[in-house]
């Protein structure tokens, strides 16, 4: 479908890199993952919808930028706390977030065009 109204966040995790260099692969992806899960349960609970993931980095949609800004904070916010409240063995954690409205071409379960584009840079 073409022409579809649309919010889309993107999220990163910063300096992953850092993290396999300094903790090796078994506990750096380990991190990433629980990292990703913080993520996906934001979004979910701003009614958004997660596309895809790509490494260390989520791709969702949402209805309105109202919930993806509120997304993008949740998301801050629960990174910063399982950094400070859970062992997951580092001191802090940034995410990088982006996001765009506009319309985009939905095929096959991902999205696509301009509005994409500008939310990824």
């Amino acid at each position: 479908r073409t022409g579809l109204p649309c919010t889309i966040l993107f999220v990163d995790v910063c300096g992953s890199t850092q993290l396999y260099e300094t903790l090796g692969n078994a506990r750096a992806q380990a991190i990433i993952a629980k990292t990703l899960a913080i993520l996906s349960q934001a979004a979910s609970r701003h009614l958004g919808t997660i596309i895809k993931t790509i490494g260390d980095e989520v791709m969702c949609t949402f209805t309105t930028a109202r919930d993806a800004a509120h997304a993008a904070l949740d998301m801050q916010r629960s990174i910063k706390h399982a950094v400070a409240h859970e062992d997951m063995g580092i001191k802090s954690l940034a995410v990088r977030v982006g996001f765009h409205s506009g319309p985009v071409i939905s095929h096959a379960a991902d999205v696509f065009g301009d509005t994409v584009n500008v939310a990824a840079r």
